[in-house]
């Protein structure tokens, strides 16, 4: 596909920054661990910063693993944050990126005190700290049993000792309220839907109402993202988050079918209020599963769907770049660790050519349309701030949409088949004469007058309305 040629200005409002955002979730166990001991460290994301903000992505979400021991032991207020966590967050302030932090306040490993001094004991300290099945506090309910990764019991989140625990240690992690570079601060919290039984969901008012507003008096302009454990976005959108995760919307995506991408589009924007914002969060190895013989040029698809849909865009770390096999281990194909040689550190995956350094030479590259697309997305308002209108159109496999901020729209069209496809425009009021071309080739635009096209398989072609 040709590469972007935009001439639009950087928009520079707050405003605009946020709605244009593009998260990338350092969520991989690994990522990237510096040394060798397979857990993801601050020292590793560190050597990564300059790469990221190449791509263009302006966020960085951690995942609960940059939190060691979080969950497993008592953490005191003041020392919860590490000096190597302060500095890590002080660094990608410096390039200008924001940095939200994955928190797991729903459970506790079966080594923390409020399992190992309450089980049995039910006027211990800790007794009801817990959630028991009995009174007598010796049947925990377990989220996870018999786990290799740990097993974990649920929180009792009603608990008035637990609520005042985690507020001390959440209020730990909060910014200034200033975007100075040196702000060690985070600038936004993740918290993950319960999801259990008897537990408190995102609408309870003795948990989650007063923490997120605390954390939000705090710091104004701190995000708290909401991740339902199940697709429950009433339960979401009633919370007081700023942003949640539209589980629905990324499941419609990742499976390219045109029709479960419309209905979850529009439900999710005719739901949605003005002040929140949903994350959209598609992963390759969803995709994967779905279809097991995908091709670079269907992650390209893919990425095209998650970016110019709306909402905020998020992707898995390792995402942009096409080195993984059908049948994928993330810790066997990527070198998550850091290598002695600097060609070995470039080279994330063991196969040659696919590595991402190689990507970011290739014109072509996933890793190149992915940055293409990430340009179109801050350069357009329309895509990062617009509302979203399906196009209905003759082909079943070929999805076409406007996105629309004030007077500018962006007319997207995305061939979700590995077949060359030919389609028509059946709104007759869209008129598709006065549009120009942002990405894709001049040889595949509608001739003047009419409403018919044929574009290759998997294919991308984005204009702009000039009228």
């Amino acid at each position: 596909m040709k590469r972007l040629s935009i001439a639009l200005l950087l928009l520079a409002t707050s405003f605009f920054v946020r709605a244009q955002e593009v998260i990338y979730e350092v969520s991989s166990p690994a990522y990237f661990d510096s040394n060798g001991d397979g857990q993801a460290d601050t020292e590793g994301i560190k050597t990564r910063l300059e790469y990221l903000k190449r791509i263009g992505y302006t966020s960085i979400m951690l995942g609960e693993g940059y939190l060691p021991e979080f969950t497993s032991k008592l953490q005191e207020p003041n020392k919860v944050v590490t000096d190597d966590y302060k500095d890590l967050v002080v660094k990608i302030h410096r390039y200008n990126m924001r940095v939200y932090q994955g928190f797991n306040v729903n459970e506790v490993a079966v080594t923390h005190p409020w399992f190992t001094t309450a089980v049995g004991k039910p006027d211990s300290e800790y007794g009801k700290f817990l959630l028991y099945s009995d009174k007598e506090n010796k049947n925990p309910l377990y989220v996870k049993k018999g786990s290799a990764k740990g097993e974990t019991v649920q929180v009792n989140l009603q608990h008035t000792g637990v609520f005042q625990y985690y507020l001390n240690l959440l209020e730990a992690f909060a910014g200034k309220g200033s975007d100075a570079k040196e702000n060690s601060g985070i600038d936004g919290y993740r918290f993950r839907d319960p999801g259990g039984i008897n537990n408190a969901g995102l609408t309870d008012k003795s948990f989650w109402f007063p923490i997120m507003t605390v954390l939000q008096n705090k710091n104004e302009k701190v995000r708290l993202f909401v991740m339902p454990v199940v697709n429950d976005m009433e339960m979401a959108l009633k919370s007081n988050a700023t942003d949640f995760y539209a589980n629905d919307l990324a499941a419609a995506m990742v499976s390219l079918k045109k029709d479960r991408i419309i209905a979850a589009a529009d439900s999710l924007f005719a739901k949605m209020p003005d002040k929140k914002e949903a994350v959209v969060y598609t992963r390759q190895e969803d995709y994967r599963n779905l279809n097991p013989k995908r091709s670079e040029d269907q992650l390209k698809v893919m990425a095209a769907v998650n970016l110019l849909i709306g909402g905020v865009p998020s992707v898995s770390s390792g995402q942009e770049i096409a080195s993984m096999p059908a049948k994928l281990d993330v810790n066997e194909y990527f070198k998550w660790y850091i290598p002695d040689t600097r060609s070995q550190r470039e080279a994330w995956a063991k196969l040659d050519k696919l590595n991402h350094e190689y990507q970011q030479s290739v014109e072509y590259s996933l890793w190149s349309f992915y940055k293409d697309l990430i340009t179109l997305r801050r350069r357009q308002p329309a895509i990062g701030l617009g509302s979203f209108k399906n196009v209905p159109n003759s082909n079943d496999g070929v999805l076409t949409f406007i996105r629309q901020f004030k007077n500018e729209r962006v007319f997207v069209l995305i061939n979700l088949t590995g077949a060359e496809q030919e389609l028509t425009v059946t709104d007759y009021n869209l008129s598709l004469d006065d549009m120009q071309l942002l990405m894709g080739t001049a040889n595949h635009n509608f001739v003047r007058g009419g409403r018919t096209v044929v574009v290759p398989r998997y294919w991308v072609q984005v204009w702009r309305f000039t009228k």
